[in-house]
């Protein structure tokens, strides 16, 4: 489950705000439940309000509270002049709200009469005089209009074309919803036409790398299944700045279950620079094909530190893999993960070296790592050779 924290809303800086981590106390939300789509089939008000003034905290308890004049009422029963009571909690970073602005708010009913947001500050939306938000509430409108009795799709076919159609959005934040909104609805998939998810296709192409978006068109890409789609992803591990999607593009790889990924990866391999190769080899690792076994071996003496702590951490997850099909089978590579420790001198090398020994699950790679532990001189190396022989199947997290 994919979740965000959250300290501010603005459409055009969604994707920098889910990536923001406050010094003060944040909100942590589920990913889904940000989305324009989530929202509006939850919130049991959505309407475009205007800031009255604050509500003095004796009068609401803990937490903060404001009221707001209702200029147009898009769900709900409140009618357009009336004023709310909006309360939300003291998360330390201040009031989700701008006093005197307009807003667009998902709300629900909470204690004493007051509305709350149905996803913390995300629910509760300053719209500028000027900008991209000016545009939400018509998306809301568009997407309210698919809908039926409590929130539930009424129209599949006019709601799987609107998603499609933002995902070409000019706007980053609205692609980025529409692609999670069109993920998290797995029932509208099948019935993707052959322009549909050939329009999928062309609008993960060209969208730019660098945002969250990129990613979530990735599962989108995956749940689509466009003839070209394993294609196209693994294009994109050879565009600059691949690295901030490379783990998204590897996943959506393994969700596609496309016949030959892991071959075509392998293929680009010999004539890759060192960026790619980290990200083909990354890629093999969480593909788990016992076959790239060999070339990912290789590739813990390459040039690259990058790539080396990257075939590392495959080389561990393609033996886990190969040992979950068959409890009785092994791959080898304990002699390079020595020769890679011995050399090592970034802890990512290290911590990587010495967990992919342990995931081998072989008498002689135990045996190494409690040499390791005991003798190297690397204060690290024997630290991290400790903790994975006590705990061989936890994660690596490499810094």
């Amino acid at each position: 489950m994919r979740r965000c924290n959250v300290v501010a809303w603005s459409l055009s800086l969604l994707l920098g705000v889910l990536l923001a981590v406050s010094p003060a106390a944040a909100e942590t939300i589920d990913e889904r439940h940000a989305t324009l789509g989530w929202q509006s089939e939850n919130a049991a008000l959505i309407a475009r309000v205007q800031h009255v003034s604050e509500v003095a905290a004796e009068a609401v308890g803990d937490g903060l509270a404001a009221r707001f004049e209702v200029l147009e009422t898009l769900a709900g029963s409140v009618r357009v002049g009336a004023e709310i009571v909006v309360r939300a909690p003291d998360t330390g970073t201040g009031a989700p709200w701008t006093p005197g602005a307009e807003h667009l708010v998902f709300l629900r009913r909470g204690a004493g009469g007051a509305y709350v947001s149905v996803s913390g500050s995300l629910g509760i939306r300053h719209v500028p005089e000027q900008g991209a938000e000016r545009r939400l509430a018509d998306v809301v409108s568009a997407y309210l209009g698919t809908l039926g009795d409590e929130g539930a799709v009424r129209d599949a076919d006019a709601l799987r074309a609107l998603l499609v159609g933002w995902l070409a959005d000019e706007d980053t934040g609205i692609v980025w919803s529409a692609a999670v909104d069109l993920h998290r609805h797995a029932e509208l998939h099948a019935g993707l036409s052959a322009a549909e998810r050939r329009a999928v296709l062309d609008a993960y192409r060209a969208h730019p790398i660098g945002k969250m978006s990129k990613g979530a068109l990735a599962r989108v890409l995956a749940d689509a299944r466009p003839p070209g789609a394993a294609a196209a992803l693994l294009d994109t591990l050879g565009r600059p700045q691949a690295r901030t999607v490379r783990g998204d593009v590897a996943e959506a790889l393994v969700a596609l279950g496309a016949p030959g990924v892991a071959a075509q990866a392998l293929a680009r391999l010999p004539a890759a620079d060192a960026a790619l190769r980290a990200n083909l080899v990354l890629t093999l690792g969480v593909l788990g094909d016992g076959a790239a076994a060999g070339a990912v071996r290789r590739r813990l003496a390459d040039d690259d530190a990058d790539v080396r702590v990257q075939a590392a951490h495959a080389l561990g997850r393609i033996a886990r893999a190969v040992r979950a099909a068959d409890p009785d089978a092994r791959i080898d590579g304990r002699s390079e993960l020595v020769a890679m420790v011995a050399t090592a001198r970034t802890a990512n090398e290290q911590k990587a070296g010495t967990w992919a020994l342990a995931q081998l699950d072989q008498p002689a790679s135990y045996a190494q790592l409690r040499r390791m532990a005991k003798d190297d001189p690397r204060e690290d190396v024997r630290r991290y050779a400790a903790r994975y022989l006590e705990r061989p199947r936890v994660a690596l997290i490499l810094r």
